[in-house]
């Protein structure tokens, strides 16, 4: 196990007593980003453009964390940009 861990601190390029690689979806990632990154006073900006902004809004609203998106709808050169914070 310590030349796993080696071979992790050495592809992220850390020197961190605790490196880990999580194995699963992309959800499983951007999930335990949300839990293991941001405090619970943390206010978050999420660009909500798609399936992915929408999950992640919702996470961090379900994970008690303050979240401003911005929502983008449109494609190209016609986009309309819509705010909303979680907290208002």
């Amino acid at each position: 196990m310590d030349e796993v861990k080696e071979g992790l601190r050495y592809l992220f390029q850390t020197r961190s007593d605790v490196v880990c690689c999580v194995s699963g979806t992309g959800h499983a990632g951007m999930e335990a980003t949300m839990c293991n990154l941001l405090e619970p006073k943390d206010i978050i900006l999420i660009a909500e453009n798609g399936i992915w902004g929408e999950r992640a809004a919702d996470m961090a609203s379900r994970h008690g964390k303050g979240n401003a998106t911005l929502l983008i709808q449109g494609r190209g050169n016609n986009c309309m940009l819509t705010w909303k914070a979680s907290w208002l």
